[in-house]
């Protein structure tokens, strides 16, 4: 089961009115990755979460400087994905999550349950 979703947009315009059946479509592509981040990580425990029935570690991949373990994250403000992945499931299997989208400038939290 999987719990991530990706969402496309598409602006479709009707004919001009006049006999045209030809629908006219735009697609808007996502701007290009200007600057490509290495992957660093680190384990972090929440604890006194509401709801939570205890301590909750979760792995938090981020842009770095230099790829590794606690490696120093790069300079800048990065958007946060927090991914819960899907029940029984090892957060390892989305690594195509991480992957992708750290480099590009995120930063992806996932649980580690």
């Amino acid at each position: 089961m999987c719990c991530g979703t990706l969402l496309f947009l598409t602006t479709c315009a009707g004919g001009s009115g006049g006999g045209d059946t030809s629908p006219m479509t735009t697609t808007t592509s996502p701007a290009p990755v200007t600057a490509a981040h290495a992957i660093g990580w680190t384990t972090r425990t929440l604890i006194g979460s509401p709801g939570s029935p205890g301590p909750l570690p979760v792995q938090i991949y981020y842009p770095a400087d230099r790829a590794g373990m606690n490696a120093l994250a790069a300079s800048g403000r990065f958007p946060l994905i927090v991914f819960a992945h899907g029940y029984q499931q090892s957060y390892q299997n989305y690594a195509y999550v991480w992957e992708d989208v750290v480099p590009a400038g995120y930063v992806v939290a996932l649980p580690i349950v």
